[in-house]
């Protein structure tokens, strides 16, 4: 419903915007498993989950600092 809303804003040229959307939706899924597929090797040492939960951590303090400071 959410993209069918969305692609009607388009008028006439909402068949290239479903096209895109599919597309991309291919694209995205197909990269995921072959990814997790290629870094399955990586995935499995402890390093790697304490660099990932570390880059995680900045990112959420970082955003959160942004929100608390932000002016609205």
């Amino acid at each position: 419903m959410f993209l069918g809303s969305i692609g009607n804003q388009f008028g006439a040229s909402r068949w290239w915007f479903v096209l895109g959307a599919s597309a991309a939706s291919w694209i995205w899924f197909g990269a995921v498993g072959f990814g997790a597929k290629a870094s399955s090797k990586a995935l499995s040492k402890p390093i790697f989950w304490k660099f990932l939960d570390a880059a995680i951590a900045v990112i959420m303090f970082s955003l959160a600092g942004i929100l608390a400071f932000a002016r609205l």
